[in-house]
């Protein structure tokens, strides 16, 4: 008789432990952050102004073509997207070119 006992305690503790262990079991930590916009053109920078850093993988830009994103957003940096129909504006180049000076 005292071996089942023993046995249901054992077996109580172990379950406790389990079910109590599951419950504490890291599903992960939602990041606060805020964010603010502004538009040039067709060009939205959307910078984060303060909040938790977060990885750029772990973000997602939707109804828009992201043109630049740091690797690690943080506090003062942007991500600049447009239209998802849109191409982006390149860099236009220099047209001035340097003039011979005359000599004497």
């Amino acid at each position: 008789m005292i071996i089942f006992i023993a046995i249901g305690a054992v077996l109580t503790a172990s379950g406790t432990y389990l079910m109590l262990e599951l419950g504490n079991e890291d599903t992960g930590r939602t990041a606060t952050v805020a964010f603010d916009a502004s538009q040039t053109g067709e060009t939205v920078v959307i910078e984060h102004t303060t909040g938790d850093s977060i990885a750029s993988e772990n973000l997602r830009v939707v109804g828009a073509k992201v043109i630049s994103m740091p690797a690690v957003v943080g506090s003062g940096t942007s991500i600049e997207v447009i239209p998802p129909n849109a191409t982006p504006s390149r860099p236009r180049r220099s047209s001035v070119r340097p003039t011979a000076t005359a000599g004497s």
